[in-house]
Order: structure tokens, then sequence, then C-alpha cells
């Protein structure tokens, strides 16, 4: 567990146990995270939550735990499974990401929530998370 969360202040203010611990846990697994391509102008939110991103979205949660899991990054278990979440979302490379990274997660970068039916991960990173990713980017399609 960590001492303090990355966007501890944000986690805070989102209301309730954010992140939650029930349900969560540390893991050690390579994961998928949607980014925008090095030298890209969005490719500085590579690793920075939707809740930061786009704060209108804040406004839209329903719930405090909405609102925590906006302060989460999202990671897939699979290529496979990251693509087809692209899938259907209307220029995605231009809001989501241009690329697929491998990223290695391991027991102390934070905690994650239990991979849903869509192999779709939440993962609140601890405050000195060092982020290993593996080169090269895969396209995203």
């Amino acid at each position: 567990m960590c001492d303090s969360y990355l966007y501890q202040e944000h986690l805070n203010q989102a209301g309730g146990d954010c992140p939650p611990k029930d349900g969560y846990q540390p893991i050690n697994q390579t994961v998928i995270r949607i980014v925008f391509e090095e030298g890209h102008p969005k490719a500085e939110n590579n690793f920075v939550p939707v809740g930061l991103i786009s704060p209108k979205r804040l406004d839209q949660a329903t719930d405090e735990f909405e609102r925590c899991q906006m302060f989460g990054l999202s990671f897939f278990q699979t290529l496979e499974q990251a693509r087809k979440r692209l899938v259907g979302i209307k220029n995605f490379e231009q809001k989501l990401g241009t690329h697929l990274a491998q990223v290695v997660v391991i027991e102390k970068d934070g905690i994650a929530s239990k991979t849903d039916r869509n192999g779709h991960i939440t993962f609140h990173p601890c405050s000195n998370v060092e982020w290993i990713i593996i080169k090269p980017l895969i396209p995203a399609i």
C-alpha cells in the first residue's frame, strides 16, 4: 500500500473512500495503456487521469465512487481488450490516444481494481510511482 497517492489532494476531494480499499489491491502485471505517441501535443497527458484532463466530466459524475474513478488511470489486461475499447469511439486518436503502451506495474506502484468483463482496470498510482514502459509503442489499430 502507498503512504500517499499521486493526486492525493484530488482523491480527498472526490469524497468517500477514495481510492476504495474494498476490492482494490497491489498488482504485479504488464498492462496496456492507451497513449499518444511521443512528440504528440497531448503526450504530456499519457499518465494523467481524465478527472484532471477534462474537469467537466467530474460535474457529470453521479456519485463519489465515480468521481474517485476519474482520478485513477485506465489500463487493460491485453492488447485485444484495449483495441476493442477503441472500436466505435469516433475520433479516438484525437481523444484517447494513437498508440498502446505496455506498462509494467509492480506492487509498490499503487492499487488496482478488479478487472471488469472488458479487461479494464482502474489503477491509483502511489506518489512515488516510476513508470516502466516497454518500447516500442504499438499503433492503436
